[in-house]
């Protein structure tokens, strides 16, 4: 091989620098040929060029949750002729690029791809780029779920919690938070919670993760109020118990009701506790409302008095056929009726116009069986019986119309007589007639005296037996039967409630009075006003012991009446009532004819009572003119009935009444 060598120091000739030029255009073609053919970066052909390197590397872990820290090593790269000189990373985010064969990268956005790209150059400046995917994944949501035992019950309800079933898939809970729906909060897996209050109330847990994400749950949880019990006992105002009263404890607008039993009593339960209300209702009493307080899990005790609705009422005090009114033809007659009206309060109404009173015609009703209007005497049929026309007030003396002041109280002693039949049961189911006569006994003045009897016999019929200790008729105290005086009348009171439950048998109505006038005629004290007060449907339906009677007829007790000197008084209560016969026996027995059309007046009567006995009460006396179309109705012996209707101002007060037409 050649050997070029310059030796700038000698000077060369111009032949030898053209030769000498001529070898660098040879070596300038050469190396322009060998650049054309890949030189310098390597390349392949044919001759030992410039390779390019090998991009390689590893992305540790490719995939995870943010924020995802991950380790990028490009050892693996090569350059098969050379040295890698530089390792370039860049990242679709757009986050900042990275140098260096290894280097770690922290991606912070959840649910995304991210592109990595490596990018390596050689020593002679020849690059290759290789790329991976690095998932980068959100956090999953904790699922919160719990169990409460119990979710429904009385407060205070003490509920368990447990939230153990809930659970992260992808890392753990960190923390439990509960909140209870009434303002109380808790925190951990198992709580437990007393609700002291009623309400449907919202549990709600919330679970947070080890990465913060918060899930959620809820029940509800149904909570009765706490409640007690409330025992009410109503009794009237004689202490006696009052049964079928319907009690409604109302708190907080929630109710409990029940009905009072035989003894008066009912027990309300799970009633809330705190305060409300008690009412009480039943028909012929007054309604009442009182507080009360119910505590919690326990039972209180209320007692109420329940006064007994009242109402305006009167009787009848004596009928009488004016004397000389009698037409020949018996189309007409005149007669007198007197009267006593009483208010609510068992008081006698004074002060009343003529125009108060107030008596119709009568017009017998075909489809009603027995004389409404006229009759031939007591337990005729309607075959004569016939209308007539009230023609105005009388004419004659005594006056058309009279207001008679009371006297002074006289002392007096009266049998009472309760009708204990069978039939009593349908005209009185719910006995009035015995706790209303309490009242008249609490009335009794110091010189009064009084008794109690009770009347009925055994029927024809099996099932049909009287009930009372001695029938016909009972004078108690069974086996030595006496008067009572102001000082003991209140031992009545338990035999009264007796009675109620001994209703039974056949009604030997005259027999007893019969009976009883005997009785008050030789046991009452000498002086006092003598009377027995019939409390009875007016029918008499002799018992099996007929033939043992000392009278059976109305004429029999009338006539018993007035020769012993003892007075009838008849009360009787709307229903099947026999109302010519009460009116009859008060009318000729001296005595009072006194007809409650509902409970409210039967009180009233009992409650005056004892007024009228004295004759104490202020009477009216009123005169009628009547007439008939039909010759011969008004006849010696015959019976007027008729209604009088008296106007209080409040309300109006009907008073039936029956005349008997006597002869001059």
């Amino acid at each position: 091989m050649e050997t070029n060598s310059f030796n700038f120091a000698h000077p060369i000739g111009p032949v030898e620098r053209l030769r000498r030029a001529a070898r660098l255009a040879v070596l300038g073609g050469l190396a322009l040929a060998l650049t054309a053919c890949g030189g310098g970066g390597g390349g392949g052909g044919g001759g030992g060029g410039n390779s390019s390197p090998t991009a390689s590397f590893t992305a540790t872990p490719s995939s995870g949750k943010a924020p995802l820290t991950v380790a990028l090593d490009a050892s693996a790269s090569r350059d098969p002729d050379g040295s890698i000189t530089a390792y370039a990373w860049s990242f679709s985010d757009g986050s900042a690029a990275a140098t260096g064969v290894t280097t770690t990268k922290t991606f912070n956005t959840p649910a995304t791809t991210v592109t990595v790209t490596l990018t390596v150059t050689d020593n002679n400046g020849a690059t290759a780029s290789a790329t991976r995917q690095v998932t980068v994944q959100a956090n999953t949501v904790p699922t919160a779920s719990f169990t409460a035992t119990p979710t429904t019950g009385k407060a205070p309800l003490l509920v368990a919690f447990d939230a153990s079933a809930s659970a992260d898939p992808d890392g753990t809970i960190a923390s439990y938070a509960w909140t209870f729906g009434d303002g109380g909060t808790a925190a951990g897996a198992t709580p437990t919670y007393t609700y002291n209050t009623g309400g449907i109330f919202t549990a709600t847990l919330q679970v947070t993760d080890n990465e913060g994400a918060v899930g959620t749950a809820s029940r509800q949880i149904t909570v009765q109020p706490p409640t007690g019990s409330v025992n009410v006992t109503v009794t009237d105002n004689n202490g006696q118990p009052i049964p079928g009263v319907r009690a409604v404890a109302t708190v907080a607008g929630d109710s409990r009701s029940g009905t009072t039993g035989a003894d008066g009593k009912v027990l309300l339960a799970d009633v809330i506790a705190g305060g409300g209300t008690l009412a009480l209702s039943r028909d012929t009493f007054v309604s009442k409302e009182v507080p009360i307080v119910v505590p919690v899990n326990e039972t209180v005790n209320y007692e109420v008095a329940l006064v007994r609705v009242t109402r305006a009422t009167g009787g009848v005090l004596t009928t009488a056929v004016i004397p000389g009114t009698l037409s020949a033809d018996g189309k007409t007659v005149e007669f007198s009726v007197q009267v006593v009206v009483v208010d609510q309060d068992s008081n006698a109404i004074g002060g009343l116009t003529a125009a108060a009173f107030n008596l119709p015609g009568c017009t017998p009703n075909p489809v009603t069986s027995g004389p409404e209007c006229v009759a031939a005497s007591v337990g005729s049929d309607s075959s004569l019986d016939v209308p007539y026309t009230v023609l105005g007030p009388g004419t004659t003396p005594p006056p058309s119309f009279a207001e008679i002041p009371g006297g002074l109280p006289q002392p007096y002693a009266a049998a009472l007589a309760f009708d204990q039949s069978t039939s009593i049961s349908s005209n009185d189911p719910t006995d009035a007639r015995l706790f209303s006569a309490e009242e008249f006994l609490k009335g009794l003045g110091p010189d009064d005296r009084v008794a109690l009897s009770a009347f009925a016999d055994d029927g024809a019929t099996a099932g049909n037996e009287a009930l009372i200790p001695e029938p016909p008729v009972t004078i108690f105290p069974v086996g030595a039967p006496s008067f009572f005086q102001q000082s003991n009348v209140s031992d009545l009171f338990p035999t009264l409630d007796t009675l109620a439950v001994l209703e039974g048998g056949a009604t030997p109505l005259y027999e007893a009075i019969c009976r009883v006038i005997d009785f008050s005629s030789a046991n009452a004290p000498a002086g006092p006003r003598k009377a027995v007060v019939v409390f009875t449907d007016g029918r008499n339906q002799p018992g099996i012991n007929v033939g043992s009677y000392v009278c059976n007829t109305i004429d029999g007790a009338v006539a018993r009446s007035k020769a012993q000197g003892v007075d009838i008084f008849t009360i009787g209560l709307s229903g099947n009532v026999d109302g010519l016969a009460l009116g009859t026996l008060a009318a000729e027995g001296n005595g009072v004819f006194l007809f409650a059309e509902d409970v409210s007046q039967l009180i009233t009567i009992y409650g005056s009572l004892g007024n009228l006995l004295s004759r104490s009460l202020t009477t009216y006396k009123l005169t009628y003119r009547i007439g008939t179309d039909v010759a011969g109705t008004f006849q010696v012996n015959r019976r007027i009935r008729g209604t009088l209707g008296v106007n209080t101002g409040t309300t109006t007060v009907n008073l039936p009444f029956v005349v008997r037409i006597f002869g001059p």
